[in-house]
């Protein structure tokens, strides 16, 4: 089950005069799937009669920095880092992200980059448990392993 926070999603959006172009979908259930231009990757699913969710497209970005999960292992990791302020948001891509956190010390640089590595690949690992083990994810398996690999 996938949690979001409301402004964790629509932080970053920008309200323009242009027209936003929306994609809808029916199902013969009754469900219906909304999406627009300004939210790649989100979509609003809603069945007639049950509660709105937000669907977010299961991409690399999502798996690594966006779901739940990676979100929970990042706040672990940066925290004891005292670096929160570079918690990834649900819809950021790993490209713009990684790269836009400054680092000043060339050693310091190096360990941010060998961190990240090392948490993408376990999450990576731990996902691919999960969808092929039937194992429920779990934050502490998933942080266990970045302590044994390091």
């Amino acid at each position: 089950m996938k949690f979001l926070l409301i402004w964790d999603i629509v932080e970053g959006w920008a309200l323009s005069d242009e027209d936003d172009v929306f994609r809808w979908k029916w199902e013969g259930s009754g469900a219906a799937e909304v999406w627009g231009s300004r939210a790649p990757g989100l979509r609003l699913r809603s069945v007639v009669g049950q509660r709105i969710v937000f669907v977010v497209e299961e991409n690399i970005n999502h798996l690594l920095l966006g779901c739940v999960v990676a979100r929970q292992v990042w706040l672990v990791v940066l925290g004891r880092w005292q670096r929160q302020d570079w918690l990834p948001g649900v819809l950021d891509r790993l490209e713009t992200w990684w790269p836009g956190r400054v680092v000043v010390a060339r050693k310091d640089q190096r360990n941010l980059h060998t961190a990240v590595s090392l948490v993408c690949w376990c999450i990576w690992k731990h996902r691919n448990v999960v969808v092929f083990d039937g194992v429920t994810p779990s934050v502490t398996h998933i942080i266990r392993e970045i302590s044994h690999e390091s």
